[in-house]
Parts: structure tokens; sequence; C-alpha cells
């Protein structure tokens, strides 16, 4: 760019990032070349968003780089998009961001890092405050309240003043974003897996009561110390949303209508449940046959036995019950003669689990003992 005579700086969260020390995983361009001169500069590109000034960059090991021209923003009629997006100076540019931490700009060219607002001072504070009014900040994009509730998970900065006062005042504002939306800076909360903070965050648990319309269980969630599992992210954020203090059937509604969850992600939710209601206290051969049958069960109560929940002794035992008898050995098929309906899964489900308690070992035991049970 610079060969064009055109300034090209890396901008918001990746500056952000690269300053703390963090792994930057999108970087971010700007630019004062315009979208025409940019078309010509990079004839290969992609116009994501005309409006805005977007292109997609390729190079040359496959990447794509978001580049956009200098501009700010007005007009924002529907608590989301700007009606209005005229190019303008890097100066304007940073006045139209959220948070003064995402406002920032590094020009690797000459290996400066530009601040028009005083973010550098708020990394070094680890303090998040809107840019300029935070009223107006949050009246442009009511999901920055979510997204400001992300990044205390993410970097456990404290929140100014100000700006977590506006954020409590525009929490109703948040039925009006997408369920999507918000569902996506949900995912990105859980993946902080920074839960003994976000618990704590009075902020968080009124965005869950507006959404969920209940309240969380602190006591119930820090008695079971999930801040301490590894990985399992998914399933951490479905248990604490299992513990609302509301009934979790209404919960899973709320994720299926209202936050658009695919029906994988809403298996999760239902196998917790599942695991939570069915199987506490269930002899482990009841589990195996339902490790069998409910796909991912394995996943959720290994993670319950990070929780404390469920004991690892008794998924291994179920595991090694199922490399022992692999295959059941009857069908529904070869009851189909004799049962009808619910009464054939009945039957399949009672074998399976006598063979897994070692007193059935052949089809031909299996089927003397459904025919003495149906003789009268």
């Amino acid at each position: 760019m610079a060969a064009h005579q055109f300034v090209c700086w890396v901008a918001g969260g990746a500056v952000r990032d690269l300053y703390l020390g963090r792994k930057v995983y999108d970087f971010d361009l700007v630019t004062d070349a315009s979208t025409e001169a940019l078309k010509q500069i990079f004839p290969e590109a992609v116009l994501v968003g005309e409006s805005f000034g977007v292109l997609k960059i390729p190079v040359s090991n496959g990447e794509l780089f978001d580049l956009a021209t200098f501009r700010q923003e007005s007009d924002y009629s529907d608590g989301r998009r700007p009606s209005t997006v005229n190019s303008s100076t890097p100066f304007e540019d940073a006045q139209r961001r959220d948070f003064t931490i995402n406002a920032l700009f590094w020009d690797d060219e000459s290996g400066r890092l530009i601040d028009f607002i005083g973010g550098v001072k708020d990394l070094n504070l680890q303090t998040l405050r809107c840019v300029g009014d935070a009223v107006v900040r949050f009246t442009e994009d009511h999901l920055r309240i979510v997204r400001l509730i992300r990044f205390t998970a993410q970097l456990h900065f404290k929140i100014e003043e100000a700006t977590e006062l506006a954020a409590f005042k525009f929490i109703p504002k948040i039925q009006s974003v997408s369920g999507e939306r918000i569902w996506a800076e949900l995912k990105k909360i859980a993946e902080a897996r920074s839960w003994d903070f976000t618990l704590n965050s009075k902020l968080f648990s009124q965005f869950l009561l507006e959404i969920f319309k209940a309240p969380l269980k602190l006591d119930f969630l820090k008695k079971h110390n999930i801040s301490t599992i590894e990985s399992f992210e998914l399933e951490a954020l479905f248990f604490i949303l299992i513990n609302l203090d509301a009934d979790a059937n209404e919960t899973k509604k709320i994720l299926a209508s209202r936050l658009k969850l695919s029906k994988a992600e809403l298996s999760i939710y239902e196998l917790i449940q599942f695991a939570l209601t069915q199987l506490i206290g269930k002899s482990v051969y009841e589990i195996c046959l339902q490790f069998e049958k409910k796909e991912g069960l394995k996943k959720v109560l290994q993670f319950l036995v990070q929780l404390g929940i469920s004991q690892k002794e008794l998924v291994n035992e179920c595991e090694n019950l199922l490399d022992k008898y692999p295959v059941a050995v009857l069908s529904g098929h070869d009851l189909m003669s004799m049962l009808k309906g619910p009464e054939i899964g009945s039957a399949l489900d009672e074998i399976r689990l006598l063979q897994f308690q070692g007193k059935i070992a052949s089809k031909d035991d299996a089927m003397k003992l459904i025919v003495m049970k149906k003789s009268p």
C-alpha cells in the first residue's frame, strides 16, 4: 500500500491482543484508500461490504485479510446498523468504535502504535471503557452490552463506572438483538473458560435474567467449582443454564426459538439434562445401555466427572463392558414375529442388560428367556 501512497494499518482487537501478548486470530486492516482504488490495487479481492468499503484480500498462504477504508458511521436506526457510512480520517474512525481498547491502530511501516483516545492507558489500567459517551455507544448497537461481558470474561478487566451504568440501563434493549448474534457472543464467553470471574459479574447475571427470565443459582454453581473445568466449554455453559432457577425445559425452548441453536448444540443440552435427571444413581449396566442409545453421552459423563457429579470409575467400567460386549445378541428383527411395538424395545433392553451382567451369552439363551416369559 505504501508503494501506492496509501497507509495501511492494523486495527481494533488485533492491536489490543498484540499489546497484551495474547494470540491474534484475525487481523483487520484499515486504509485511507478508497474502495475504487483498492479494487485496482487488489483485483483479486472480494468486496464483502460495499456500504462499509470492506474487501477480503487473499495473501500467499491462502489466508484472507479484511481491508476497509477509514470510515465514520451515523444514524443507527435499529440498534444495530448505521444508516449512513462515509469515508473519514483515522481519528474519526477511532471515534466510531465501541471500547477504547479496541480503537487502537498499528502502523507496521513505521512501527508506531497510534492511539487517539486513550486505549493504551485503559489497557494498562485493565479497564473497559466506551469510546466517548457510553449511552451513545450502546444506543448505536445493543449487542455491545454482550460484547462488554465477553471482554470482561476474556481479559478479566474491570468496567469503568459510566460504561457499566449505561450497560445496565440498556440491558432490556438486548431483546431487539437477533438470537444468532447473542448466541455467538455467549459461546465466546464460554470459550474464555473464566467462570470464576464471569459468574461474579452482576452484569452477566442481569443479562441472563433478561434473556431467560430466571436468576442464576450462584451458590449451587460455586459449590461444583465449574471454574476448574478444562475444555468442555459448551457443556459448562449448558450446565449453568440448566441450573438457572427455572424449568430446564423452558430454558431449552428459549435456546431453540430465541437464540436459534443448531440441533447438534441442543442435543448436548438435552444430554446433560438427561444425565442429571435420569442417570445419577443408576447402575453401570443401565448407563451402558444409554451409552449405546445416545451418541455423545460419554463426553457428557466425562464432563460431569470433572464436576464431581459422576464417578470416573463408573465411566471406565462402562467403556470396559462395551468393549467386552460390543454387539447385542438380539436385534429387533429377531423378535418381530413374537412381540409387538414397545414390547420389542423393552425386551431388547432387558436382554442387553442381562448380557452386560454376564447372565446371557448367546442368541439362543436370549430367545429361550423371552419364550419362557411369554408363555402363560
